[in-house]
């Protein structure tokens, strides 16, 4: 079987011809049926179709990323509790836990909460007035950008997003690919996307589907057209009769196909 290696840094573009299992490698790997993924690995997956997640959400876009933030609606509702405790005053274990959540609440930056959503939303082209509205009204592609802000806001282990610009305006593309190569830095990327300059800008590495086979190469999609061409021309050479020291002609050797996986230096 073809093994899939994503190494803790890189943004890589996953490509294909349609139909060769692109979105269905991104849901696996968002539902962890890979091999290798760790049980503990924070997966935010953003779909093609994800604006039917938000058909019914009465919530706007700004408590929708803020209630995303799972860690620290937990600790917020420990903290309410401890705080509600008849106890609270007079019992130091209490005290104690009341301190340690506070220092993880200010860890994660939980105080500026809805100012993170707020830049998150400004910067995918949300009005203060969308911002204020239930997500439910939002139309299909305002929908998905919700989804897409979610996921940029939890700023997870590793993002897997299909298709991510297809409902953006040049400025919220833009914003995009400064955003995945600057704030997301240090984390995991894989992108579907048929927006050649979105990869070239994002992209790390490429991973290229072919006959149900995944082949990784170094640099981004413009370096991959060219390792692709290269090959393509060796492969087509036609070859060139020799003649022997004998005089008699004999058929030079066809040039060996280089594989993508020794073209990629792997």
């Amino acid at each position: 079987g073809t093994a899939l290696t994503l190494v803790h840094g890189r943004r890589y573009g996953l490509t294909g011809r349609n139909g060769s299992g692109k979105s269905t490698l991104l849901r696996l790997i968002s539902q962890k049926r890979v091999p290798g993924v760790p049980a503990d690995l924070r997966i935010m997956y953003v779909a093609q179709d994800s604006s039917e997640d938000f058909v019914s959400c009465k919530l706007n876009p700004i408590d929708v990323l803020v209630k995303s933030d799972t860690r620290r609606e937990l600790l917020s509702k420990q903290l309410a509790e401890l705080q509600e405790h008849e106890d609270a005053a007079v019992d130091l274990d209490i005290e104690r836990r009341v301190r340690e959540i506070h220092d993880e609440l200010k860890a994660i930056g939980a105080s500026d909460a809805h100012e993170r959503a707020r830049k998150v939303l400004r910067g995918l082209q949300f009005s203060p007035k969308q911002m204020e509205r239930p997500v439910s009204t939002l139309s299909g592609g305002w929908r998905v950008r919700v989804s897409l802000a979610r996921a940029l806001y939890v700023n997870p282990d590793c993002l897997l997003l299909d298709e991510p610009t297809n409902h953006l305006d040049l400025e919220a593309c833009l914003w995009l690919e400064q955003y995945v190569c600057d704030a997301f830095e240090g984390r995991t990327l894989v992108v579907v996307s048929h927006d050649r300059s979105f990869l070239n800008a994002v992209c790390t590495d490429i991973l290229s589907i072919s006959n149900k086979k995944l082949t990784a190469y170094a640099g981004d999609y413009a370096t991959f057209e060219a390792v692709r061409k290269e090959q393509h021309a060796r492969q087509t050479t036609v070859p060139v009769a020799a003649t022997t020291d004998a005089g008699a002609v004999a058929p030079a050797s066809a040039a060996a196909p280089v594989s993508a996986t020794e073209e990629a230096g792997e």
